[in-house]
């Protein structure tokens, strides 16, 4: 798994978990997505550092052809 920009902790480990996942993939195409906020270090033009609050959305995505009922997977322009 991975997620850019986001730093695995216990509390994101609560959120983003195998039945997560596994509930995510069976439901796919309700556009379900687990929200994470999460402290951020950010620099300011002046030199100073500021800690801001961040928000990642975790969304299920596919992009390699067209999935059926059955959960085959067919390319973009098969014909059966």
């Amino acid at each position: 798994m991975k997620l850019r920009g986001v730093t695995i902790t216990a509390e994101v480990a609560k959120l983003l978990h195998y039945k997560k996942f596994k509930h995510m993939v069976k439901n796919y195409g309700n556009n379900e997505c687990v929200i994470i906020r999460f402290p951020q270090i950010t620099p300011h033009r002046t030199g100073h550092v500021y800690t801001r609050d961040a928000v990642k959305r975790y969304v299920g995505i596919f992009q390699k052809g067209l999935i059926k009922n059955d959960y085959t997977i067919v390319p973009f322009g098969y014909r059966a």
